[in-house]
């Protein structure tokens, strides 16, 4: 026979009530979808999964409790009253049907289960960044994504948020359009633009890189695109292999994010001459109106005749603000004498 001393000594100390059973454990509940609203599931998949889970309470007996004020000004009187309101949902919940279940697991798959808060402000951002996406989906998911979006995006709560974000992504993806035009005009202008693309180099900065090396940066950009995907990753990867850079050190080191500084630097170079163009072109155009107004002999200056006036440039829009100088006058009463 086997004597334990420790079990004795245990059971002859023992003080106080013995140990009391543990209630039954309730049953789990009924598995059911965190719904954010960003998934856009519909609405009777919420109505669905709240009267299942009331049914649950109600058959286990668990009861409604008050809810946590959180700081807002809200009487206990209101607080019960929610709370009857919550227990009267559940004491009149009925099981789903099996009809109930299938339909719950159709609704289901017409939501965006599997996309997280962090893919939605992912998302979301995409719509400031042009060309930015999910790393994490594919371009068919994000198109999925956006059908439905384009249809239910103004039930969101942050509706007000995201039509700023998409109106600011409008005004980056129109420059980046407008860039990605004077690019290619300008590198489709040159017939080898590798050897003869010109670029208009400010003569107050000493210059880093070579006129090669811009050219060929130039005809990259355009090759691949702005909105490409690790276009500056591609850009490095062919300096590194093309032979015309070989002993050029300097270039072969330069990391993405450099020659993306250097891009952006060039595309201002190329659209700050599209722009001096655009004023040469207007500027043309005024004077090639006021030579038509001459020819027809039209007048200006209440009288004079603008062939006189087109002498002076400053005539545009508004001759009669302008004041002409004491020649003209005399010309033009010598004129009308005769």
């Amino acid at each position: 026979m086997n004597y334990s001393v420790d079990a004795y000594n245990k059971e002859t100390m023992r003080v106080g009530p013995s140990k009391t059973e543990k209630a039954p454990r309730v049953p789990r509940a009924p598995k059911q979808i965190n719904l954010q609203e960003f998934q856009f599931f519909p609405e009777r998949l919420h109505a669905l999964q709240e009267r299942e889970y009331n049914a649950y309470r109600k058959e286990h007996g668990v009861p409604a409790t008050i809810r946590d004020a959180q700081g807002k000004n809200v009487t206990p009187e209101e607080l019960e009253a929610e709370r009857d309101v919550e227990q009267k949902r559940i004491d009149e919940a009925e099981p789903l049907t099996e009809e109930e279940v299938a339909e719950k697991d159709e609704l289901i798959s017409q939501g965006f289960e599997n996309w997280s808060r962090r893919d939605f402000q992912q998302f979301d951002g995409g719509f400031r960044t042009p060309g930015e996406r999910d790393r994490d989906k594919t371009a068919a998911d994000v198109a999925e994504y956006y059908r439905v979006f384009q249809e239910k995006w103004e039930s969101l709560s942050e509706y007000e948020r995201i039509a700023q974000r998409k109106a600011e992504g409008e005004v980056k993806r129109n420059k980046q359009n407008a860039l990605e035009n004077m690019l290619a005009k300008k590198v489709q202008g040159a017939l080898y633009p590798m050897q003869e693309l010109e670029l208009n180099y400010p003569t107050t900065k000493e210059k880093i890189y070579s006129e090669e090396e811009d050219r060929n940066l130039l005809c990259r950009l355009h090759q691949y695109g702005l909105k490409a995907d690790d276009v500056y990753e591609r850009i490095k990867k062919d300096i590194t292999e093309l032979p015309v850079f070989r002993f050029d050190w300097f270039f072969k080191s330069r990391t993405p994010q450099e020659l993306q500084c250097r891009c952006n630097t060039l595309l201002g170079l190329i659209k700050k001459e599209a722009e001096q163009e655009q004023q040469g072109e207007a500027k043309a155009k005024g004077g090639a109106r006021g030579k038509k107004h001459a020819a027809d002999g039209t007048t200006g200056w209440e009288g004079v005749p603008l062939e006189l006036a087109a002498i002076h440039e400053d005539v545009k829009e508004e001759p009669l603000l302008y004041s002409p100088p004491v020649s003209v006058l005399a010309t033009v009463r010598c004129r009308w004498r005769t």
